[in-house]
C-alpha cells in the first residue's frame, strides 16, 4: 500500500472531504479535467458561471475582475469553477451578501 498526502473534494459543490479515502488503481477520474494538475481555462459557456472562493471560512460566489468593493486574489484563495473544476488565477470580486450559489439561501 502506497501512502500519499492527497486531498479530495466533491466535484459538484467543491466541499473538501475530511476523512480517509481509497483510490482503486485502475479507476479513471470522473472528469477529463481531473487528469490535469491545474486546469486554468474554464470550459463553461459563459465562462466562470460558478466561480467559488473561500473567504474567512465561508464559500462565496465570485466574478472575474476588480470592479467591486471586495476584491480577492483567486490564486491565493484557491478559487475554482464549480461546474468544470478549472482553477481561477487572478482577481475576482466577491459580494458577501450574495447567496445565489446556495441551495438554501438561509444556510450559513
Amino acid at each position: 500500500m502506497l501512502l500519499m498526502e492527497l486531498s479530495a473534494r466533491c466535484a459538484e459543490c467543491g466541499a473538501a472531504y475530511p476523512g480517509n479515502f481509497a483510490i482503486e488503481a485502475d479507476t479513471p477520474p470522473p472528469f477529463a479535467w481531473a487528469h490535469e494538475a491545474k486546469k486554468t481555462v474554464c470550459s463553461c459557456k459563459p465562462a466562470w458561471p460558478q466561480l467559488m472562493v473561500m473567504v474567512d471560512g465561508q464559500w462565496h460566489l465570485g466574478y472575474p475582475g476588480t470592479d467591486g468593493d471586495w476584491t480577492v486574489d483567486g490564486a491565493e484563495e484557491r478559487a475554482f469553477c464549480r461546474k468544470c473544476g478549472a482553477y481561477f488565477l487572478g482577481h475576482l470580486v466577491v459580494d458577501p451578501d450574495d447567496t445565489s450559489h446556495l441551495v438554501d439561501p438561509d444556510e450559513a
